[in-house]
């Protein structure tokens, strides 16, 4: 009889440990994923640019930098190098017109290829940040890909060859199928998504446009 009452007992006691555990994990995964259970995404911002236009520069500078930094864990940068430009199939490659000229087009090519050679965002926008910081973005990528461990003869190899041609092309392409169309630079969308209110609070408060499209607990940053 006092056999079968503690095994009773300790059955009981191990269905509420067990239940405790559901109990816990459900909650965790709740403060993981919300409501559903379905994980909240990140913020997604993506910025059409060039690399000689003074408000990308000052965008990229004074916004998206210090935004990255600050809660870069709910958002996810998408860097398109092409602007104002345009295209024309020469041969087996590209030629094109940068609207502030060819150096313009040689800079788009080095940040479209440091983005396509180092996809990861802790990456490729710290070479971003310091080759706009440069008083000479294009003859600053050597410089930049040193100081961030990057090497420098790929990048160039890439930049200065069909690859740096298609992919500048390819970000044309995209530039190209906005909707609605690209009539300032930079063109920023949120999540996929354009509006002129948007583009003018985020060349302003980036920071903010953020934290009020994040669906998640927001980070402390967000609410001090």
């Amino acid at each position: 009889m006092v056999m079968m009452i503690g095994r009773r007992v300790y059955s009981l006691l191990l269905g509420t440990v067990v239940v405790v555990i559901i109990v816990l994990w459900l909650k965790d995964r709740d403060g993981q994923f919300g409501d559903g259970g379905r994980q909240k995404d990140n913020v997604k911002v993506t910025v059409f640019y060039e690399v000689l236009c003074p408000d990308s520069i000052n965008f990229v500078l004074k916004q998206l930098w210090p935004t990255y930094n600050s809660i870069g864990s709910i958002l996810d940068v998408q860097l398109i190098p092409y602007g104002k430009a345009s295209y024309t199939r020469s041969g087996d490659s590209w030629t094109f017109e940068c609207q502030h000229g060819p150096q313009e087009c040689q800079g788009n090519k080095i940040h479209a290829c440091v983005v396509h050679l180092y996809p990861n965002t802790s990456k490729h926008l710290p070479f971003v940040q310091c080759s706009l910081l440069s008083s000479n973005p294009v003859s600053s990528g050597q410089e930049c890909a040193k100081s961030k461990d990057m090497d420098w003869t790929l990048i160039s190899q890439c930049a200065d060859g069909s690859l740096g041609s298609d992919l500048l092309q390819a970000n044309g392409e995209k530039t190209e199928s906005l909707t609605p169309g690209m009539v300032f630079v930079p063109w920023i969308l949120i999540n996929d998504v354009f509006s002129t209110e948007q583009e003018e609070q985020s060349l302003n408060d980036l920071m903010s446009v953020v934290c009020s499209a994040y669906e998640g607990e927001k980070p402390l940053e967000c609410v001090t």
